[in-house]
């Protein structure tokens, strides 16, 4: 069945499951929408889904709010029957024109439940009209504080500042919080680019010594690992590769090859042309090099 143009009574339309826009009746923008339709009427019609005693709108909730100020009491809705993806689909392709006034945190919940539930991030960059990279840099919201979160959903904290305090990993965003509400976003992007290289560079600088420059980390795939974990089929040539001596040299030699960073997975990398694994986040970078540095510390600790 199409799509239907009709004029529904304000009173049986009711807002959307998922805000992910809230309506911000002080502004500006909102004022001069309820004097618009008060003098024109409702240029644009409502999208709107049956619900129970009435329809829900799927994109128009500003509207619907700015007619019933405006004392309007038929609306202009176009009907569609549509499933809770396909209207979320729809909220998140007209919100991402103007992301900075969204929800960002709630966008990005949004876009990681439509992954979670099967959809590919390829399609979903199709549905939306949004790159792949967009998205990612979207869906790293959520790696986000909790007491980020807030300031990130109410605008106090700008897109782009909460897009580069995301790239942090969690327990290193505490102390810039407050420095991306009061800082202007291109200063505080720096600040956040060059906090995360001095940590980058500081962990595996200091605690492992076995990172070339320009070579990262790319944990094998868990089946390779629980197949040498049944047959240690590649345990002896990494010993020898490595030149180890005591349990120590060992425990390093096999976090090496775990994340492929030992000598021969290095050279097979470099024939490859491939010196950096693309599909690692900084995050998960970041993450990793923490992980490394408390395990090599608990271990010069007890060696002591």
């Amino acid at each position: 069945m199409g799509d239907k143009l009709v004029f529904l009574p304000l009173e049986k339309l009711y807002p959307p499951k998922v805000m992910l826009r809230p309506v911000r009746r002080s502004s500006v923008e909102f004022t001069e929408l309820v004097n618009s339709i008060r003098t024109d009427g409702i240029l644009q019609s409502l999208l709107v889904r049956p619900c129970e005693d009435g329809h829900e709108i799927v994109e128009g909730e500003h509207r619907r709010q700015a007619a019933k100020l405006a004392d309007k009491t038929l609306i202009p809705c176009i009907v569609r029957d549509m499933d809770d993806q396909e209207a979320l689909i729809i909220q998140l392709k007209a919100n991402a024109v103007r992301p900075q006034e969204t929800q960002p945190y709630e966008y990005a919940r949004r876009l990681k439940k439509l992954l979670d539930d099967g959809m590919t991030l390829a399609s979903l960059s199709n549905k939306i009209d949004k790159s792949p990279d967009w998205l990612r840099k979207m869906l790293r919201l959520i790696n986000l504080r909790d007491e980020a979160i807030e300031p990130v959903n109410r605008g106090d904290i700008p897109l782009k500042s909460a897009m580069a305090l995301s790239t942090l990993p969690t327990y290193l965003q505490e102390k810039f919080v407050d420095d991306a509400v009061i800082m202007k976003p291109q200063c505080f992007v720096m600040r956040v680019n060059k906090a995360r290289l001095d940590y980058e560079a500081q962990v595996t600088g200091q605690k492992y010594t076995n990172l070339k420059k320009g070579v990262w980390p790319s944990i094998r795939p868990l089946a390779d690992l629980k197949e040498e974990l049944e047959g240690f089929k590649q345990a002896q040539a990494v010993i020898e590769a490595n030149g180890c001596k005591t349990p120590l040299d060992g425990w390093k030699a096999c976090l090496a090859w775990m994340l492929r960073v030992d000598p021969e997975s290095i050279k097979q990398r470099k024939k490859k042309g491939k010196s950096r694994n693309a599909y690692m986040t900084s995050v998960e970078r970041a993450d990793l090099y923490h992980r490394l540095a408390l395990a090599v510390i608990l271990e010069n600790e007890n060696v002591e």
